[in-house]
């Protein structure tokens, strides 16, 4: 009998440590999953020119909610969030997210919106005389995101006009109630190689950068050169 006894506590004991782990892998949701695929997804591979991506480790819980453009609009005019605009073949961003990763989780956020702008971008380029040419032009929800974030955003390069504006990635974006609170683009400009890891002092930096953005829309809660 206690041989029997000490059978179906082991059988107990394993369904239970069988139905944790199933909780506990439904507690991540689907944008969460598909966040991880979508940037593990480059790990160990190389560019076309050779250079191997940054290998990340994202995180199972990582709040990362996917938003549609017509939906970025609508938070950048009314939400509180953190948005981050990248790509997972973008080398700065993959510096970039897992301090991004880590400051939303130390702070306990849980409005991170996410959404991948390169195929509504526009491309341009100047002519022979100095004119500019479409390569390729952008969606209405580029430019509404363009005009929204404004001033924040820095000059075209290469066409040597400084009131056209274009959204670079990384970006992240820090907004309260419609109102923006502050932007980071790109790493740092001390940060040369996107295909060279970030040192520590540098990811220091950066996340302090990001804890003091995060608590400018935090309050509102609590009390009611290197881009790609």
């Amino acid at each position: 009998m206690k041989k029997v006894g000490l059978i179906i506590g082991g059988i107990i004991i394993l369904i239970g440590a069988i139905t944790a782990i199933v909780l506990s892998t439904n507690n991540y949701s689907h944008d969460e999953k598909e966040f991880k695929k979508e940037y593990e997804k480059f790990n160990h591979k190389k560019t076309k020119d050779g250079k191997e991506y940054l290998t990340l480790n994202i995180p199972k819980k990582n709040n990362v909610q996917y938003k549609s453009a017509k939906e970025i609009i609508s938070a950048l005019q009314k939400d509180t969030a953190v948005i981050f605009f990248g790509f997972p073949e973008c080398p700065w961003c993959r510096n970039l997210v897992p301090i991004l990763l880590e400051s939303i989780e130390e702070n306990d956020y849980p409005n991170f919106y996410y959404y991948n702008a390169l195929a509504i971008r526009d491309q341009k380029h100047l002519d022979e005389d100095g004119n500019i040419v479409v390569d390729k032009e952008s969606t209405a929800e580029y430019k509404k995101i363009v005009e929204l974030l404004g001033d924040f955003l820095g000059e075209y390069e290469g066409l040597n006009d400084p009131s056209i504006k274009r959204l670079y990635f990384p970006t992240v974006v820090f907004v309260s109630d419609g109102e923006i609170k502050g932007v980071h683009i790109g790493t740092l400009d001390e940060h040369k190689d996107p295909y060279k890891k970030l040192t520590a002092k540098q990811k220091k930096k950066i996340k302090k950068i990001f804890q003091e953005n995060i608590s400018k829309i935090e309050e509102k809660v609590c009390t009611g050169v290197n881009k790609c």
